[in-house]
């Protein structure tokens, strides 16, 4: 399973919900593509699509809403 960590270093996966900072979109993170980047190359860059939303977002730029179960 993929992770990868918001603007405030929690840890988001598939499944989690999430604001974008800048446009203030909420979803449901329903992809992360990792490829083979480092941590630090995948925080930065626009890797995670969320339901419902047709670009990528960039996971640095995410905030969590709610903690998991």
């Amino acid at each position: 399973m993929s992770v990868t960590f918001d603007r405030f270093h929690n840890e988001i996966k598939v499944g989690n919900r999430v604001i974008d900072s800048e446009s203030n979109q909420i979803g449901v993170i329903s992809e992360i593509h990792n490829g083979k980047l480092s941590g630090l190359e995948l925080r930065l860059s626009e890797c995670v699509r969320l339901e419902g939303i047709e670009h990528k977002l960039i996971p640095a730029k995410l905030m969590k809403i709610e903690k998991d179960n």
